[in-house]
Protein backbone atom coordinates (compact mmCIF):
# COMPACT_ATOMS: atom_id res chain seq x y z
CA UNK A 1 0.00 0.00 0.00
CA UNK A 2 1.30 3.44 -0.93
CA UNK A 3 1.06 6.65 0.99
CA UNK A 4 -2.28 8.45 0.46
CA UNK A 5 -2.01 12.23 0.25
CA UNK A 6 -2.58 15.39 -1.71
CA UNK A 7 0.40 16.13 -3.97
CA UNK A 8 2.05 19.52 -4.61
CA UNK A 9 0.25 21.62 -7.23
CA UNK A 10 1.50 21.10 -10.79
CA UNK A 11 -0.14 23.70 -13.07
CA UNK A 12 0.79 21.79 -16.23
CA UNK A 13 -0.95 18.55 -15.17
CA UNK A 14 -3.91 20.34 -13.58
CA UNK A 15 -4.53 22.45 -16.69
CA UNK A 16 -4.25 19.39 -18.95
CA UNK A 17 -6.83 17.56 -16.81
CA UNK A 18 -9.25 20.51 -16.96
CA UNK A 19 -8.83 20.85 -20.74
CA UNK A 20 -9.28 17.08 -21.15
CA UNK A 21 -12.51 17.19 -19.15
CA UNK A 22 -13.75 20.23 -21.08
CA UNK A 23 -13.02 18.72 -24.51
CA UNK A 24 -14.47 15.31 -23.64
CA UNK A 25 -17.72 16.70 -22.21
CA UNK A 26 -20.75 16.43 -24.42
CA UNK A 27 -22.20 18.92 -24.96
CA UNK A 28 -19.31 21.26 -24.26
CA UNK A 29 -20.08 22.92 -20.91
CA UNK A 30 -20.57 26.65 -20.64
CA UNK A 31 -19.13 28.77 -17.87
CA UNK A 32 -20.38 27.38 -14.54
CA UNK A 33 -23.40 29.27 -13.25
CA UNK A 34 -23.67 31.21 -10.04
CA UNK A 35 -20.00 32.02 -9.65
CA UNK A 36 -18.98 28.37 -9.52
CA UNK A 37 -15.61 27.49 -10.96
CA UNK A 38 -13.70 24.45 -12.19
CA UNK A 39 -10.38 23.50 -10.59
CA UNK A 40 -8.08 20.49 -10.37
CA UNK A 41 -5.78 18.99 -7.78
CA UNK A 42 -3.34 16.09 -7.69
CA UNK A 43 -3.33 13.28 -5.16
CA UNK A 44 -1.77 9.90 -4.55
CA UNK A 45 -3.77 6.86 -3.46
CA UNK A 46 -2.34 3.38 -2.89
CA UNK A 47 0.74 4.18 -4.97
CA UNK A 48 -1.09 5.66 -7.98
CA UNK A 49 -1.20 9.36 -8.84
CA UNK A 50 -4.45 11.06 -9.91
CA UNK A 51 -5.57 14.43 -11.27
CA UNK A 52 -9.04 15.27 -9.94
CA UNK A 53 -11.20 17.87 -11.74
CA UNK A 54 -13.82 19.50 -9.51
CA UNK A 55 -16.34 22.30 -9.45
CA UNK A 56 -17.72 24.22 -6.52
CA UNK A 57 -21.43 23.89 -5.81
CA UNK A 58 -22.69 27.32 -4.91
CA UNK A 59 -19.88 29.58 -5.89
CA UNK A 60 -17.66 29.82 -2.84
CA UNK A 61 -15.15 27.56 -1.22
CA UNK A 62 -16.81 25.50 1.48
CA UNK A 63 -20.21 25.35 -0.22
CA UNK A 64 -19.43 21.87 -1.52
CA UNK A 65 -17.33 20.31 -4.21
CA UNK A 66 -18.44 17.97 -6.98
CA UNK A 67 -15.94 15.69 -8.74
CA UNK A 68 -16.34 16.05 -12.51
CA UNK A 69 -13.57 13.72 -13.70
CA UNK A 70 -10.58 11.76 -12.44
CA UNK A 71 -7.47 11.02 -14.48
CA UNK A 72 -4.82 8.43 -13.69
CA UNK A 73 -1.35 9.92 -14.16
CA UNK A 74 0.87 7.41 -15.92
CA UNK A 75 4.50 7.27 -16.99
CA UNK A 76 5.62 10.36 -18.84
CA UNK A 77 2.75 12.25 -17.14
CA UNK A 78 0.14 10.79 -19.51
CA UNK A 79 -3.46 11.24 -18.36
CA UNK A 80 -6.07 8.49 -18.67
CA UNK A 81 -9.64 9.37 -17.77
CA UNK A 82 -11.30 6.91 -15.43
CA UNK A 83 -14.97 5.98 -15.52
CA UNK A 84 -14.72 4.72 -11.91
CA UNK A 85 -12.24 5.82 -9.27
CA UNK A 86 -11.45 5.10 -5.62
CA UNK A 87 -13.95 7.05 -3.52
CA UNK A 88 -11.24 7.99 -1.03
CA UNK A 89 -9.58 10.39 -3.47
CA UNK A 90 -12.60 12.70 -3.29
CA UNK A 91 -11.69 13.56 0.30
CA UNK A 92 -8.15 14.85 -0.31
Amino acid sequence: MGHNCRLPHNPFLCNRAIVGWYLSSSPVPSTPAGGSYVAAYLCQHEGDRYAVVTTTCGGSIGDGVEVLAVYLIGGGDTLTRLSRWPGAIESY
